[in-house]
């Protein structure tokens, strides 16, 4: 997870595998954890296998 020194002054934005999850600027607030982690979760979950189907 990075943050994003290069953005526009006063953005704030959350990266995870270069991909932005949270930017300050469109949510119009300062992320909470329960804003980040649900995320994080997923991304280190591996996906449930899919049943073969007949």
């Amino acid at each position: 997870m990075q943050l994003d020194r290069e953005g526009p002054r006063g953005e704030f934005a959350v990266y995870l595998d270069e991909e932005r999850i949270f930017s300050r600027i469109v949510a119009g607030r300062m992320p909470v954890l329960d804003d980040i982690a649900p995320l994080v979760q997923l991304r280190l979950t591996p996906a449930a296998p899919v049943p073969d189907t007949i």
